[in-house]
């Protein structure tokens, strides 16, 4: 290793790569999709959601809860739940946390048992409440000490129960807490008769269910579709989804795992096999060593021996080099996929994969020793004796195959990325309804629950407001309900009979503030925004967005216009209002989904509890804000969390993280395979040179010219290139189909992408050529035949 350092460092470089990739892969994959599930029996767990007539999902309402819980005949348990952010206090300290609302027998139904304490139905049914061990760890407490203590969750105070294992974090991960669910009216039905509303909001709940032995998931479907009947008649959803639970919590990145796991295995395999190549080229040129060895009196057994010592040293090297890349890239993926990636806390590098890869690398180390030593063994020991001219033979195919197969694997890989890339630029390019440039947005916590009144609020919302008004730089400013493009909690259907029958479609119902349009850069097409006559009880004015203007008055212009029916309570107006804008529709549910129709209410008669703050900066203004609001938020409302003000860009862009996370995983990949690619190209090229010294020699000689002697390693190189870009190719558009459902706006082929990739491993390939060429070029024939 000393007296050839650029063979060893490039074989352990290899090698660390090879099994960096394949050690972190290995490691994600078990963590997140087999490890099993910390639940008994997970595979009979199944989640029940249903969905509006346009799709949209939003559980199972609240009123409807206990005809659902008591209702299904497949199941052998039942219970409902869902998630919010909430303000979870012991009354000396206020931490903002992860708050899971549950039914009665939720734990029973997950089947696990609290690690301190009672989690059974009578808890959750008495208003007990059960936490996480990382929330007694928030509050300066051992896990027992919190049994017992008093904490406001929320709007209602409970007594902590129990405390779960740290392993159990559903529904969502990181839940701090688990309380029980609240008691809420049913929604009332709009008047008059021809026109039908339902306030649907984004705080109805999930069913987790137990599947009874020997029932199939389709059975469970039918049952929950008979209940959704019996509940709320047939014209107003699609059939309820049934989703178990593995792929419920797994399912969104299990695809491109399992493509990544076997892209990996075939990284680590080409790398062994580039450095199996190198270990064999070594062995060639030491055939004179081991020619004078087997004089002396060794055996082929103890030459091979020596030679797989060598090889473990290296392959060892790069084995520890590749536990760190493996430990950094982990890292990297818990600190980027935090909160998207599930059960993350699960992922290391734990004794079955360190058990792997040394088995892995034991192989490879055999491999490689046996295969360089043999081959020089079976050698006549004349021939090998005599040195150099016994290395002069032609390069095999296998090791032009081995090439061919890297830049092919390389083509696939990096064409999978540049898909990716295109469908994170077509998601971006969408347009959202509002101008993000020159935006601020802030989360705003100002109440517990949904909806609250706003009077609690409405000294603080003016104040805010005003003081961020008068910043200098700001040109607008307001709250609402609603920030695109994440999905609002609020909506409301509504049915319009025609002459052909009901005519269904919901609406999003927002809430906003005056200059909140403003702040978010929403195009006013009609009329104005809301102001503040507008929440006038006698008189309330609500502003539409295109979609629904054209829905609700399909016959001329929307303003001025009172409709013709009342809203649902949800909406907070106590008497018809009338429409006093028109803006342009605006996305919500995500970048990919169809931007929807939306009704907008003045925030002061429908505060939300979570809102949200917008800042329209100045062009030229200079620095954000950010400073500034805080300490005006401080002011005057210490009790309230300060805003933190970011770019609304950036919410935009950082909508779409599981996206961002497949495209980096896949491009990662794609680059490590071309390098990879590249080095067994380059070793292919050096080796050709090395075996053909004595021909180039004899060619310059008799006259062949530096370029000439460089076209041919040249030609040799690209024919290689050539034949793995074809199959590159066609490797690439099978697996284009492969990943389809992962794609938006791009076909699988899309030609630009794979001319892209094409014209970029071209070019590479091309430049790692030119160094062996070049060295082609410089043989010197007097020096070079007197070695011979």
């Amino acid at each position: 290793m000393r007296r050839e350092p650029g063979f060893a460092l490039t074989a352990m470089l290899l090698l660390a790569i090879g099994f960096g990739v394949n050690i972190g892969m290995f490691a994600l994959t078990r963590g997140v999709l087999w490890r099993p599930l910390p639940y008994p029996d997970a595979n009979r767990l199944a989640i029940v959601t249903t969905s509006d007539f346009q799709g949209g999902d939003y559980g199972v309402r609240r009123h409807e809860l206990d005809a659902w819980l008591g209702g299904f005949r497949s199941a052998s348990a039942v219970t409902a739940y869902r998630t919010q952010d909430a303000a979870i206090s012991d009354g000396a300290q206020v931490l903002i946390d992860r708050v899971a609302h549950v039914s009665p027998g939720f734990f029973e139904a997950l089947g696990v048992a609290p690690s301190l304490g009672q989690a059974d139905r009578r808890t959750l049914a008495g208003g007990g409440v059960v936490i996480s061990p990382s929330l007694a760890m928030r509050f300066q407490a051992e896990p027992g000490e919190m049994r017992g203590r008093l904490l406001t969750v929320g709007d209602r105070t409970h007594t902590v129960a129990a405390v779960m294992p740290s392993e159990v974090d559903f529904p969502a991960a990181g839940v701090a807490a688990w309380a029980p669910v609240a008691a809420v009216a049913p929604p009332s039905r709009c008047e008059p008769q021809d026109h039908e509303c339902l306030s649907v909001a984004m705080d109805d709940y999930r069913l987790l269910v137990r599947l009874r032995a020997g029932v199939s998931p389709a059975a469970l479907g039918d049952d929950a579709a008979r209940l959704q009947t019996e509940t709320r008649g047939e014209a107003w959803e699609t059939p309820p989804t049934v989703t178990l639970l593995e792929d419920a919590i797994t399912g969104r990145v299990r695809l491109v795992l399992q493509a990544l796991l076997v892209g990996s295995l075939l990284v680590l395999a080409v790398a062994s096999a580039n450095v199996t190549a190198l270990f064999v080229n070594r062995g060639i040129t030491r055939r004179r060593e081991f020619g004078v060895r087997r004089a002396l009196g060794s055996g082929t057994g103890r030459i091979v021996r020596a030679a797989v010592v060598e090889s473990l040293l290296v392959t060892g090297a790069g084995l520890a080099v590749g536990f760190g890349i493996a430990a950094m890239g982990l890292r990297l993926v818990h600190a980027v996929a935090a909160g998207f990636v599930p059960r993350l806390d699960e992922v290391g590098v734990d004794g079955p994969a360190a058990v792997a890869s040394a088995a892995s690398a034991l192989m490879v180390a055999v491999l490689c020793g046996t295969a360089s030593a043999w081959r020089a063994c079976r050698r006549p020991l004349a021939e090998s004796l005599h040195g150099a001219r016994a290395t002069a033979q032609r390069l095999g195919g296998a090791r032009a195959v081995l090439a061919i197969v890297q830049i092919a694997l390389a083509v696939v890989l990096l064409t999978g990325g540049g898909l990716l890339m295109r469908t994170v630029a077509e998601i971006l390019g969408e347009e959202t309804g509002v101008e993000t440039t020159g935006a601020l947005s802030a989360r705003l916590l100002l109440r517990d629950r949904l909806l609250f009144d706003s009077t609690e609020r409405a000294a603080y919302v003016t104040e805010l407001l005003d003081g961020v008004r008068a910043l200098p730089g700001v040109r607008a400013a307001g709250i609402g309900s609603n920030l695109p493009p994440a999905a609002a909690p609020m909506s409301i259907g509504i049915a319009i009979s025609t002459p052909d029958g009901m005519r269904p479609q919901m609406l999003k119902l927002g809430s906003a503030s005056p200059g909140y349009f403003e702040a978010l850069g929403a195009r006013l097409l009609a009329g104005r925004g809301i102001e503040d006559r507008d929440a006038a009880e006698d008189a309330p004015g609500i502003v539409l967005s295109e979609s629904a203007a054209s829905f609700l008055f399909p016959d001329g212009d929307a303003v001025g216009r009172e409709l013709s029916f009342r809203l649902p309570p949800l909406a907070g107006l106590k008497s018809n209002p009338r429409v006093a804008g028109v803006v342009s529709d605006i996305r919500y549910d995500g970048l990919e989904a169809p931007p929807p129709a939306a009704l907008y209410v003045p925030w002061s008669t429908r505060a939300t509890g979570v809102s949200f703050l917008v800042v329209r900066m100045a062009s030229g203004s200079g620095s954000a804000p950010g400073a500034a609001v805080r300490a005006i938020s401080q002011a005057v409302g210490p009790g309230i969390p300060p805003p933190d003000l970011r770019p609304l860009d950036q919410a935009v862009s950082g909508s779409i993280p599981e996206r961002w996370f497949r495209l980096a995983l896949v491009a990662a990949f794609g680059v490590l395979s071309l390098g990879v690619a590249l080095v067994g190209l380059v070793g292919l090229l050096v080796r050709l040179v090395a075996e053909r010294r004595r021909e180039l020699a004899i060619r310059a000689a008799l006259g062949a010219s530096p370029r000439r002697l460089m076209a041919l390693v040249m030609t040799r190189g690209g024919y290689v290139a050539l034949v793995g870009l074809f199959l590159g190719v066609i490797g690439a558009v099978i697996a284009g189909r492969g990943i389809a459902s992962l794609l938006y706006g791009v076909v699988p082929d899309d030609p630009g992408t794979l001319l892209g990739v094409v014209g970029l491993v071209a070019l590479v390939s091309a430049a790692a050529c030119a160094g062996p060429a070049r060295r082609a070029g410089r043989i010197d024939p007097v020096t070079a035949l007197r070695s011979e």
